[in-house]
């Protein structure tokens, strides 16, 4: 279905044209959306806080479930639409630093565990489609956030000759933003299969702007929809 659009052309002496123009439907669906992550948690300068001189932990990998929303804007341009996404992930991420000074070795160790609510707004354009295929750019926001948060943190320092622990320090409390935020950017393909739905098929790059004062988190995700 399209909806028409009229335009009047006049002229004083002669009677009055009109020109019509359709514009195509608005098209929305809905659907569930499963995805793989991988999370880096990075320093982007020097970072020496007193319980987190860690500067960076171990790649995470973790898979997603969620559902989204999404429609076209052909009021502005047929090429244009937009996405709304709200997953669940979890995520556990490590980081472990050992180092000598004076015949005493310094072990270090972090834990963070997060259950994420992610959510994430795009705005998408074609570049190319056909009947039953398009290809699109994506680009937007995103803002995750962190319902349930566990920490952990050992330090030691142990005499290389004997074994003997000098030293023990341990902390669970939580130094990190219970929210994380950002841009993400994106590319993806969306195909009608011989079922009559639509699965789209995303990859997404998504840059956290702070998570915990110097520290970034970053986002590379794969991503599929199936349309219900």
């Amino acid at each position: 279905m399209r909806l028409p659009c009229h335009y009047r052309v006049c002229d004083e002496n002669q009677a009055c044209i009109i020109y019509e123009k359709e514009v195509a439907e608005i098209e929305r669906s809905f659907g569930i959306l499963l995805g793989k992550s991988f999370l880096t948690l990075r320093s982007q300068g020097a970072y020496n806080l007193e319980n987190l001189p860690i500067a960076s932990f171990d790649i995470n990998t973790t898979p997603s479930l969620g559902v989204y929303f999404k429609a076209n804007m052909p009021f502005l341009n047929e090429k244009l639409g937009y996405t709304i996404e709200s997953s669940y992930f979890r995520t556990k991420m490590f980081a472990r630093s050992v180092s000598e000074e004076f015949l005493v070795t310094l072990r270090e160790e972090e834990r963070l565990i997060n259950h994420t609510l992610a959510n994430n707004l795009s705005f998408t354009y074609d570049i190319k489609r056909n009947e039953d295929m398009k290809f699109f750019i994506m680009g937007g926001m995103f803002f995750n956030y962190f319902f349930i948060s566990d920490y952990y943190w050992l330090f030691e320092s142990k005499e290389n000759a004997t074994g003997d622990v000098l030293g023990l320090s341990e902390s669970d409390y939580n130094y990190f933003l219970p929210y994380d935020g950002g841009i993400s950017l994106g590319l993806g393909v969306e195909h009608r299969s011989l079922f009559d739905r639509n699965f789209t098929l995303m990859l997404r790059y998504q840059v956290g702007q702070g998570y915990r004062d110097l520290l970034h988190m970053n986002y590379l995700s794969f991503l599929l929809g199936m349309a219900l």
